[in-house]
């Protein structure tokens, strides 16, 4: 019998159904908190996301240019690679993983005789029209810089 109860939990835990970030979003600026930076978060001001079971597309637009950048992760914590320059000489590495109801996307970019960028994006809904990212960095001459984007589904 209590083996029974456990391996039901177990399985009803599994079967927690994970966020999906699927939507157009823009950021909510006078709630969010960019670190001292003057720009939002990687995300820019606005993004879609499309999400599956498998991946999740995040592309980045800024009207009225349009689609700045593609990124693609794969839900499974296996790593993507993007080329960073023209000439693919440096290349980014994201894994992304689950934090219980936080999507934790890692992002690596080699920096030719300098330590490398790691940035890590957590991903969270707040209400299902909106969307906190908290972002940190290792890019600064100060050490770690991280800042929050509160974002609106639209």
């Amino acid at each position: 019998m209590v083996v029974a109860v456990l391996l039901s939990l177990s399985v009803g835990a599994r079967a927690q159904s994970r966020p999906n970030f699927t939507g157009k979003w823009e950021l909510v600026p006078e709630a969010s908190d960019r670190g001292g930076r003057g720009g939002p978060v990687d995300l820019g001001f606005e993004f879609s996301a499309v999400q599956d079971e498998k991946t999740l597309t995040v592309i980045i637009t800024k009207p009225p240019m349009g689609e700045l950048n593609k990124r693609l992760y794969l839900l499974d914590g296996s790593p993507t690679k993007e080329s960073v320059t023209p000439d693919s000489a440096i290349v980014r590495t994201s894994t992304v993983k689950w934090d219980g109801q936080k999507l934790v996307i890692t992002t690596t970019t080699p920096r030719p005789g300098m330590v490398p960028v790691e940035v890590i994006q957590t991903w969270s809904l707040s209400a299902p029209d909106r969307l906190a990212v908290t972002h940190t960095n290792n890019a600064t001459a100060n050490g770690s810089v991280a800042a929050l984007g509160i974002f609106r589904k639209k």
